[in-house]
């Protein structure tokens, strides 16, 4: 007997744009075997082609040549939705030929999926040969929860790659080349009213990135604080439960275990749930993304600034956020000021502009501050100007600590793995950007 000893074809995830697919077969010179490859609307590989058709065929009769290797390949369409491939190969025992019990010893060999992961109930994971993916996404994006907060001032970014990749850390990447798998985050917020204005909290930090996920609830609970779900993936111990499809939720919700087994998870605050409504899950930092979608991430170089404005006479850059002018005359005395335009303003700004003097006047006293802003184009002082100070009508005047637009987020995101479903990163800003409507 003619024994056909191995047969070698990369069985990882093929990308979802048309890919060809070399296969070896290796075995006894004289050997024959035949072959079909069928995907999952049961259409056949046509060799001769090179696409799939509903009418059955298969590589008939191909014989391994005197040096013991016959070698072909299989040319994967572009799709527009996932699809599976299985790839048979069939000894012809007409020309005394069987599989090596490496393969089985008969005479039939389907060729495994390159993945030996389980399902719970211990069935296999991905039965089919090959499988073809839609590239997996994730969407970067930034929210908060204030409506003065302009959601269309920014373009969310994104990353899509093959299901499942694996990528590298990029520790030897030389400083100005192009990483392919990070995401260079930048985003530029504005408020969507000229009486609302930023302000910086605190530097963003890597918790400040959040990912959700829902789980449906199976059997209503009342002062409770366990609650059985249809399904706890991705949930893990210190997650926030932070919304619900119906009723209420108490406040700092967490969950303080998870049982897996009988799909019950412990919260650290009583609940009542009605049957059949969702909790939403939220995930901080790489770990909340690891935990509810599987993919690995890198998060760095996280900042977030106000925007400057340069010296209108000098064209110098400055410190400062805002630049307005004094208006409707010359300022003498008094705290109210009329200005040019107030955007971008707040109580508690640091001012610059000649004619300022502190509030007693000396070189060491207290800073004459914003104290509020009235309109569009007016504000208070913290104090009037002293020693016959003046700031006369057209004098440029400079303001910091806030800003209505041009507040700049960057970071950079490399993306070491990712998992099967596509998911959205969300920077939640309540957390690092304070929005004040001034009046």
């Amino acid at each position: 007997m003619k024994i056909i000893d191995k047969i070698s074809i990369d069985t990882s995830n093929v990308k979802k744009d048309s890919t060809a697919r070399s296969f070896t077969v290796y075995g006894d010179v004289g050997s024959v075997f035949s072959l079909h490859v069928v995907n999952s609307n049961n259409n056949f590989y046509n060799f001769s082609t090179e696409a799939f058709q509903a009418t059955p065929v298969k590589l008939v009769g191909q014989e391994i040549g005197n040096n013991g290797i016959y070698t072909n390949s299989i040319k994967f369409p572009t799709i527009s939705s996932n699809d599976e491939y299985n790839i048979y190969f069939f000894a012809n025992s007409h020309y005394k030929t069987i599989f090596s019990d490496d393969l089985g010893g008969g005479l039939l060999y389907k060729v495994p999926n390159f993945s030996d992961e389980r399902n719970a109930d211990g069935t296999i994971k991905f039965p089919s040969s090959i499988y073809q993916f839609l590239d997996t996404t994730i969407t970067i994006t930034a929210a908060h929860s204030t409506t003065g907060f302009d959601t269309g001032a920014f373009s969310n970014a994104t990353f899509s790659g093959l299901r499942r990749s694996v990528f590298s850390q990029n520790v030897n990447q030389l400083e100005n080349t192009s990483i392919p798998n990070r995401i260079n985050v930048s985003f530029t917020f504005a408020t969507n009213d000229q009486s609302k204005n930023f302000s910086i909290t605190r530097q963003p930090v890597l918790k400040d990135f959040e990912i959700t996920k829902t789980h449906t609830v199976n059997g209503a609970i009342t002062s409770s604080n366990f609650v059985v779900l249809d399904d706890v993936s991705g949930i893990t111990r210190d997650m926030d439960v932070t919304a619900v499809s119906s009723g209420s939720l108490a406040a700092s919700t967490t969950v303080t275990n998870v049982d897996v087994e009988n799909k019950k998870i412990g919260l650290s605050q009583n609940n009542t749930f009605a049957d059949g409504i969702t909790l939403t899950f939220t995930g901080k930092g790489v770990a909340g993304v690891k935990a509810i979608n599987g993919a690995s991430l890198k998060i760095s170089d996280l900042s977030i600034a106000l925007p400057t404005v340069n010296n209108a006479d000098t064209g110098q850059a400055t410190n400062f956020n805002v630049v307005t002018k004094k208006s409707n005359g010359n300022l003498t005395s008094g705290t109210t000021v009329d200005v040019v335009s107030t955007t971008g303003i707040r109580a508690g700004n640091t001012i610059l502009a000649d004619g300022l003097t502190t509030a007693d006047g000396t070189d060491t006293g207290t800073p004459i501050t914003v104290a509020s802003v009235t309109d569009n184009n007016t504000i208070e002082f913290t104090s009037a100007l002293q020693n016959n100070s003046i700031i006369y009508e057209n004098t440029n005047m400079y303001f910091s600590g806030s800003a209505s637009s041009g507040v700049t987020f960057t970071c950079n995101i490399d993306v070491l793995s990712l998992a099967d479903d596509d998911f959205t990163l969300t920077l939640n800003l309540d957390n690092i950007l304070n929005i004040t409507d001034s009046y």
